[in-house]
């Protein structure tokens, strides 16, 4: 943690574009000369985040608050920006050209200290500024103003959204990541209201076709974020199954019913047809200058053409977390149900692998009480189709892993590497040659198999309602379906048990993290059997290995430290930066405020973990197609400070005193100087921790 200093501005540190090689240590630098252009925008602009997160949150300064005249004061100097080109016209304030600084804005929103800036200062930030700079803006207003419906904010957001602005300004250019921030932060801003018109404007917005080729970009993203907002809107407000309850004023927008159509596809809602062609005509309408007729030069998306249905690539994933968001704690059977994972082969095919996950996620938020800590718990997330036929494969792998088996492989391997050149036969998900090959074994012997073999142990026998024609699957949708279901239960249990420390939940989700890099590392017939592609074990490995640290956030614990750098080790082609994200984002958990902070798990801290933790990271520094990068920082709204101090009451200094705690989580104590036992009297704590303690999850005993 650091400290505003008035004088002088914060320390943001470069980043390191240079390493160390083995074993010599030599230091090699990164050549940027091919690389593209905006390659550190982003990662500039976390930089200044996270050095803006070490300033203390606003409540927690006293007299020391950060003010205008210190922000201000930290702003980039013009000589950070390029010189004008000649024949413009200079401004007092040049454009920002230094991401961190928009980095360091959004971390004040996060810590409540954006508040201290004018609008007029806003004003000169949103026009003077980059796009990093407007997002932080954005959203760091949002964040500071969290659940206040401030009006002056609120202004500020819909003039980054083009739907809420009149057709005659709906061609105003605003890029899609501003865009993005600007949803997300009215979800921020109108966080638990349930606001009408909001609520109305964002459900359309989900499911919104684009009329413009700059629309198109960044829309899976902006279509998440929407559904994303939603659910913060109307977060934990959809009532239980018993008692119905909910927002009775939104009940005619039919949300449930409008929300599973996003999930599931078919035709478009009547009504949401009519709206759509309705407000079509009315901007078709809108000459270039504002008159009434059509436009000659009226734009249209060249790119995408959807037809009658609806587009579920892009609504499933933010319509699914939004009803999460919406029933979170509700235990809402039915919302649940409408959230069912496909029970048969056939309806397995007609939902991607991805979404299945996300299905998981929504379920476990609305079910939270039923989330056990156990193995057991992740392995009945599974539908029983997908179970058997994963456990049929097992057994053939073992079959296969057998002399004759291994025999076969060998031979098949070496003729492929003469038949194929080596350019063709290298694959980093390591072993592609042996998955056709059982698939192969398996898909002839699926005909031939009988009771006889099944009662052998060769495999598993049919359960009821199976015949043996169901041996004969799409096992590659089987191992994708397997490993996405598996990654979001683990997702689901991490937010249950968010910064508890529970070691039965940790126990358990490290199982299936160990498991995602036995599949990654090894190359014997079973891994290499039951192994999806490498792209998707990659994101399951890391949703995993984020979802263990959210339960072990600020613990410090040392053998999670030592899986997950374990994981990070490995770095090849196959791993991309979003891998890397995780990673390092998993490890600062684990050590969330130096072990004096952990994460909330009420509702508000629930959707922001949701926010930022979201299972699809980026393929490169600048990709933010489906996940705005800057809301990976939204974690910051769910630390909470749990730090106990033992202070003498007369000197007021940290002292050493054994306590005796009782409770549900893992706690420990902070080391500070000893004292005389005989000067306080407090019954032992057993088995003696060493560190911090949670303090509202104690009791007092001597």
């Amino acid at each position: 943690r650091t400290s505003a200093v008035p004088a002088e501005p914060i320390q943001v540190p470069k980043l390191a574009m240079a390493g160390r090689v083995p074993p010599t240590n030599a230091t090699l630098a990164f050549d940027v000369s091919e690389c593209p252009s905006d390659m550190t925008v982003w990662p500039d602009f976390h930089n200044g985040v996270a050095a803006g997160l070490r300033l203390p949150k606003a409540g927690d300064m006293g007299s020391g608050q950060i003010t205008r005249t210190w922000i201000v004061y930290n702003r980039p100097p013009p000589s950070a920006s390029p010189t004008p080109p000649p024949g413009t016209h200079g401004n007092n304030h040049p454009p920002v050209k230094d991401h961190s600084h928009a980095g360091l804005l959004f971390a004040l929103g996060l810590q409540g200290h954006l508040s201290s800036l004018s609008m007029t200062d806003v004003y000169d930030y949103l026009t003077q500024g980059t796009v990093t700079t407007s997002v932080g803006v954005l959203l760091g207003m949002s964040a500071c103003k969290k659940g206040t419906c401030d009006q002056s904010v609120s202004k500020m957001l819909c003039l980054h959204i083009p739907s809420l602005l009149p057709p005659s300004f709906a061609t105003m250019e605003v890029a899609p990541p501003a865009r993005t921030a600007a949803v997300s932060g009215i979800g921020l801003l109108y966080m638990g209201s349930g606001h009408r018109l909001m609520t109305e404007f964002l459900l359309g917005e989900i499911g919104r076709r684009p009329r413009s080729d700059g629309i198109a970009i960044g829309r899976e993203s902006y279509a998440l974020s929407c559904g994303l907002a939603l659910g913060l809107v109307n977060l934990s407000k959809g009532g239980d199954s018993e008692s119905g309850g909910g927002n009775v004023g939104l009940s005619d927008l039919r949300l449930e019913e409008r929300l599973h159509r996003y999930v599931v596809g078919g035709p478009e809602d009547p009504e949401t047809k009519s709206k759509r062609e309705a407000a079509d005509r009315a901007a078709a309408g809108i000459g270039a200058g504002g008159a009434a007729g059509p436009s000659p030069d009226q734009e249209k998306c060249s790119c995408i053409y959807e037809g009658e249905n609806i587009n579920t690539d892009v609504t499933a994933p933010g319509a699914t977390l939004c009803l999460g968001l919406m029933y979170l704690k509700t235990r809402n059977k039915s919302v649940s149900s409408r959230l069912a994972l496909p029970d048969t082969h056939f309806l397995l095919d007609c939902v991607r692998p991805d979404l299945l996950l996300l299905r998981v996620v929504a379920r476990s938020m609305i079910l939270w009480d039923d989330i056990e800590p156990t193995s057991l718990w992740i392995e009945d997330q599974i539908p029983v189709i997908i179970r058997r036929s994963f456990d049929r494969m097992v057994k053939k792998a073992e079959n296969t892993a057998g002399f004759a088996g291994l025999a076969s492989f060998a031979a098949l391997h070496m003729q492929t590497s003469q038949d194929h050149p080596p350019s063709r036969t290298a694959n980093t998900s390591g072993g592609s040659n042996a998955v056709d090959f059982i698939d192969a074994e398996m898909q002839g012997r699926a005909k031939s198999v009988s009771e006889d073999e099944a009662k052998s142990g060769d495999l598993p026998p049919p359960g009821d309602g199976e015949t043996e024609e169901d041996v004969d699957v799409d096992r590659q949708a089987i191992r994708q379906a397997h490993a996405h279901i598996v990654a979001g239960a683990c997702f689901g249990m991490g937010l249950r048990y968010a910064g508890s420390g529970n070691e039965q939940a940790a126990s358990a989700i490290m199982e299936r993290v160990e498991h995602f890099i036995r599949l990654r590392d090894e190359s014997d017939a079973i891994s290499v059997a039951l192994r999806p592609e490498r792209p998707i074990l990659e994101m399951c490995l890391c949703c995993a290995a984020v979802s263990l640290a959210i339960v072990m956030a600020g613990t410090g614990d040392v053998h999670v430290l030592k899986l997950l750098r374990a994981i990070r080790w490995r770095c090849d082609e196959a791993v991309r930066y979003g891998t890397h994200m995780a990673i390092g984002s998993a490890i600062g958990l684990l050590f969330l405020g130096g072990g004096t902070c952990t994460l909330g798990n009420e509702p508000e801290d629930i959707a922001a973990l949701v926010m930022a933790f979201f299972p699809r990271f980026p393929r490169s520094t600048s990709d933010n197609q489906y996940h705005l990068q800057a809301l990976r920082h939204c974690y910051a709204l769910a630390v909470k400070r749990r730090l106990l101090h033992a202070i003498d009451i007369d000197t007021k200094e940290n002292v050493f005193v054994p306590l005796e705690v009782s409770g549900g989580f893992r706690v420990s104590l902070l080391v500070c100087s000893p004292i005389r036992s005989d000067d306080i009297t407090l019954t032992y704590f057993h088995p003696p921790v060493l560190g911090y303690l949670c303090a509202d999850c104690f009791e007092w005993k001597g």
